[in-house]
C-alpha cells in the first residue's frame, strides 16, 4: 500500500485517489468577527456577534459607551504570523491602518456619529482575505447636546426670567403701597393736626398779643 493513495469504497466499487496529485489552494481565506465588547464605567460588557454573509447589524452605543473593541480571526488562524489585518473608518481614519496580528481593534473616545469600521486582510505574500468585514457603528448624541434638550433649556431659563421679572415687579409695587400708605397716614395725621380749631385758636392768642404790644413775646 501505498501512504499517498487513498481508497474509498462505494456502490460502484473501490475509488482510488492519489494524495499526491491534490492541488490545495491556500490562497482562498476568509475573515470573521469573533467579539464586539464596549466599556462603560469601567466594565467590558461583551455584544453578540452574528456574521452575516454581507451585512452586520449596526451597534448602537451611548455617548459614554464609545470605547469598542473588536476582534476579528480566519480559518488561517493556526499561521496568525502570515496575517496582516487592516481597518479605516471613513470620516475619520481614511487610510487603510494596520492592527496586531492578533487582530484586536480599540476604538477609543469615538465622537458622536455614524460610522462603518471596514477591515480587511492580507498574508505577508500580499494576498488578501476573499472577504472585507464592514461594521456599522452609531454613537448617540450626548443628552445635553441634543437640539430638543437645549430647547426645553432654553425655554426653562425664559420661564425662571419671567418669573423672576414678575417677583420683582411684586416686591416694588408692594414697596410703592406700603409708602403710599405711609405717607396718606403722615398727611392725615397732619390734616388732625391742622383742624380749624386748632387754627383759630393759634390766632387769637397772637391777636390778644398784638393788642397788648408784646412784641418781644410775639416774636417768640
Amino acid at each position: 500500500l501505498n501512504d499517498s493513495i487513498f481508497y474509498l469504497g462505494g456502490v460502484h466499487g473501490v475509488n482510488q485517489i492519489n494524495l499526491n496529485r491534490i492541488q490545495f489552494d491556500d490562497s482562498y481565506f476568509k475573515i470573521k468577527l469573533v467579539n464586539i465588547s464596549y466599556n462603560y464605567n469601567d466594565k467590558e460588557i461583551n455584544l453578540p456577534v452574528v456574521n452575516a454573509p454581507q451585512k452586520i447589524d449596526p451597534i448602537y452605543l451611548k455617548y459614554n459607551q464609545n470605547k469598542l473593541q473588536l476582534s476579528i480571526t480566519s480559518h488561517q488562524a493556526f499561521d496568525f504570523k502570515r496575517l496582516k489585518y487592516f481597518y479605516k473608518i471613513p470620516g475619520k481614519i481614511e487610510e487603510w491602518t494596520e492592527i496586531s496580528s492578533d487582530g484586536h481593534i480599540i476604538l477609543n473616545s469615538l465622537p458622536t456619529g455614524n460610522y462603518t469600521v471596514y477591515i480587511k486582510a492580507f498574508r505577508d505574500d500580499n494576498i488578501a482575505s476573499q472577504n472585507s468585514i464592514q461594521i456599522p457603528v452609531i454613537i448617540d448624541i450626548a443628552f445635553y447636546r441634543d437640539v430638543r434638550y437645549q430647547l426645553a433649556l432654553l425655554w426653562i431659563v425664559l420661564i425662571g426670567l419671567f418669573l423672576i421679572y414678575q417677583y420683582r415687579i411684586k416686591v416694588n409695587r408692594r414697596n410703592y403701597n406700603q409708602l403710599k400708605d405711609k405717607v396718606q397716614l403722615e398727611a392725615k395725621v397732619l390734616r388732625s393736626q391742622m383742624n380749624p380749631h386748632f387754627i383759630f385758636n393759634i390766632l387769637n392768642n397772637l391777636q390778644s398779643i398784638i393788642l397788648l404790644k408784646d412784641v418781644k413775646t410775639v416774636n417768640k
